[in-house]
C-alpha cells in the first residue's frame, strides 16, 4: 500500500526544544526534507537549543513558553537518557505531562536514533560505542564527535524511511520510556510533528 501525504499544511505552532546541536540539526533537515513536500510550513515548526538536559530541559521549555507572547500550541522537548536513573525519567515523564509537553527521548543518547537511518538495532551501546561506530566508513566515515551538529543532509536525508521503519521496529520490542534500553521514541512523533505519511 502506497503511503500518500496528508496535503494539508500545517497551521499551528510547534517548538521542538532540543539538548544540543545534534538534535536541532537533524530537525532542521526533517523541516527542509517536509517542507518540499509542502506536507507543513516551515516556519510554525521552531527548533530550539537548551543545552540542558532532564528535568532542567523541561524546566527551561516552561520558562520560555511562559515568557512568549504567544505560546505554541505543541511542545517538544528532545533529550537523552545520559546518566539519568529510571526515578529521574520517571520524573521527567511526569513534569512534561502535566504541562502538556511531548518527550522525544532516547537511552542511551540521539546516536541511537541516528544508527537506526543505517540498521536496525537490538543492543545496548555506551556513548563511546555509538561515537566509534558512527565515526565509520560504512557511516560517516569521519570522526563523528567533532561532526556532531553540522548538516546531517548529506548522511540522512534519504535514510528516514529506513530510520522510520527501524524505529518503529525497535518500540515494538522496546516500548518502555522509563526503563528499556536501546529505547527512542522518534519514530512515533515525526509524522505527527511534520504532518507526514511519507518518509
Amino acid at each position: 500500500m502506497s503511503r500518500k501525504s496528508r496535503n494539508k499544511p500545517l497551521s499551528k505552532v510547534i517548538t521542538i526544544y532540543c539538548e544540543g546541536e545534534s538534535e536541532v540539526a537533524y530537525f532542521k533537515m526533517l523541516g527542509r526534507k517536509y517542507g518540499k513536500l509542502k506536507t507543513i510550513h516551515t516556519d510554525k515548526v521552531k527548533v530550539k537549543s537548551l543545552d540542558a538536559n532532564g528535568i532542567s530541559i523541561l524546566e527551561e521549555a516552561y520558562r520560555q513558553e511562559s515568557n512568549k507572547g504567544k505560546k505554541s500550541e505543541e511542545v517538544y522537548v528532545a533529550f537523552d537518557r545520559d546518566d539519568m536513573r529510571d526515578d529521574e525519567v520517571a520524573r521527567c515523564v511526569k513534569y512534561a505531562n502535566m504541562r502538556g509537553y511531548k518527550i522525544l527521548f532516547s537511552s542511551i543518547s540521539f546516536e541511537i536514533w541516528i544508527l537506526l537511518h543505517f540498521e536496525e538495532v537490538g543492543r545496548q551501546y555506551t556513548n563511546e560505542q555509538l561515537t566509534k561506530k558512527l565515526s565509520g566508513e560504512k557511516y560517516f566515515g569521519t570522526n563523528y564527535a567533532k561532526f556532531k551538529g553540522n548538516s546531517y543532509d548529506k548522511f540522512l536525508y534519504d535514510k528516514v524511511t529506513d530510520a522510520k521503519k527501524n524505529g518503529d521496529k525497535l518500540l515494538k520490542c522496546n516500548a518502555n520510556l522509563i526503563s528499556d534500553n536501546p529505547y527512542t521514541n522518534i519514530s512515533s512523533e515525526i509524522g505527527n510533528i511534520f504532518q507526514t505519511e511519507i518518509f
